[in-house]
C-alpha cells in the first residue's frame, strides 16, 4: 500500500508541478535559509523577523509529508526591514559560484512567488546587480532580477544575457502597497536560437506582459542569488526590501499558470489522487 500511495503521489507531482530546482520558506523567525528541496541554503544579513501576515495557505508542494517550518506549523511570511537580506552564501568567490541561477537562454525557468510590498524601492529576487560589482560577469548588468519600484507600486521582472548594453527586457505591473501579491516571472526558451524564446510577467496569476527574447542573448553569469536585496559591489546593501516575502520557488521550467503556487490544482492532478484514493479504500 505504501508503495502504491507513493505512485499516486509522484504521478500527482509530475503533472501538477514542474522541476523544481529550489524553494525557500521563508518562515519568519523559524527558517534559518534551507533550501526545502535542494542544496541552495541562503545566508542571512541582519535580522528577519516573523510579521503578522499570514502567507497563502498553499504549504511546499515537492515535500511529502510536510516539512518544519511549512504553513501548517507557521503560517507567516519573512518580513524584511533595513539591512536584513538572504544570500547565496558563495558571494564574491568564482571558483565556488553556484551557476543554477545563472541566466542562460537554452534554459527556461520559473521563479514565483508571494511579497508585501511597503512603499520603497525593494530588490525581491535575482542574480542582477549592480554594475559596480566586479565579480558579477563583465562588471556590468547581466542576468534577471525581480524588484519593486515606483514607492512599491511597480513589479519589475527583468532579464539580460547580452554582452552589449541595451538588450535587456523589462516588464512592470502595477501592484497595490501593502496587498498580500503572488508574482511569476517567466523566461520560456522554446526555440532560442531560431527566432523564439519570451519573457512573461504573471500577478495573481494573470499575465501582465510578455515580449520576445533577444536574439544576440547568449549565457552570462550575474551574481550570487539574493532575496531581499542586491550587490553594489560592497556587499547587499542596496534596495534593501522593506516589507514581506513568503513561499519562493525556482522552477528549470517555464510554468504555465495552472502550475503556479496559487492554482487550483489541475483536472488530472484531482483525477489522479481520486483513483487513487479509491484504490487504497479498496485495498483496505
Amino acid at each position: 500500500m505504501k508503495k502504491i500511495m507513493f505512485l499516486v503521489i509522484c504521478l500527482a507531482a509530475a503533472i501538477s508541478f514542474g522541476q523544481t530546482v529550489s524553494y525557500w520558506q521563508l518562515d519568519g523567525a523559524t527558517w534559518d535559509g534551507t533550501d526545502s528541496v535542494g542544496n541552495h541554503n541562503l545566508t542571512a544579513i541582519g535580522v528577519n523577523t516573523t510579521s503578522t501576515l499570514r502567507e497563502n495557505p498553499i504549504p511546499n508542494p515537492d515535500s511529502t509529508p510536510g516539512f518544519v517550518g511549512d504553513a501548517a506549523a507557521n503560517p507567516a511570511a519573512s518580513w524584511f526591514s533595513a539591512n536584513a537580506a538572504w544570500y547565496s552564501p558563495n558571494t564574491n568567490v568564482e571558483a565556488t559560484h553556484d551557476s543554477t541561477f545563472d541566466f542562460d537562454p537554452t534554459k527556461s525557468f520559473t521563479v514565483e512567488g508571494w511579497f508585501r510590498s511597503t512603499a520603497t524601492t525593494s530588490a525581491l529576487v535575482g542574480v542582477r546587480h549592480s554594475s559596480v560589482a566586479t565579480h558579477v560577469f563583465g562588471g556590468s548588468y547581466k542576468g534577471w532580477a525581480v524588484y519593486l519600484s515606483g514607492s512599491g507600486t511597480i513589479l519589475n521582472f527583468i532579464v539580460d544575457g547580452a554582452a552589449a548594453s541595451g538588450y535587456s527586457k523589462l516588464l512592470t505591473a502595477s501592484i497595490t502597497v501593502n496587498e498580500l501579491t503572488h508574482f511569476a516571472a517567466v523566461y520560456d526558451s522554446t526555440g532560442f536560437g531560431t527566432g523564439g524564446g519570451s519573457v512573461s510577467l504573471f500577478v495573481d496569476g494573470e499575465l501582465i506582459a510578455s515580449v520576445a527574447a533577444a536574439a544576440e542573448w547568449s549565457s552570462h553569469r550575474g551574481g550570487s542569488l539574493a532575496i531581499g536585496a542586491r550587490d553594489a559591489g560592497t556587499g547587499f546593501n542596496s534596495w534593501m526590501m522593506s516589507g514581506a516575502a513568503d513561499e519562493i520557488r525556482y522552477s528549470s521550467d517555464a510554468l504555465s499558470s495552472n502550475e503556479f503556487l496559487n492554482a487550483v490544482p489541475e483536472p488530472a492532478t484531482l483525477l489522479v489522487l481520486g483513483l487513487g484514493g479509491m484504490f487504497l479504500r479498496r485495498r483496505k
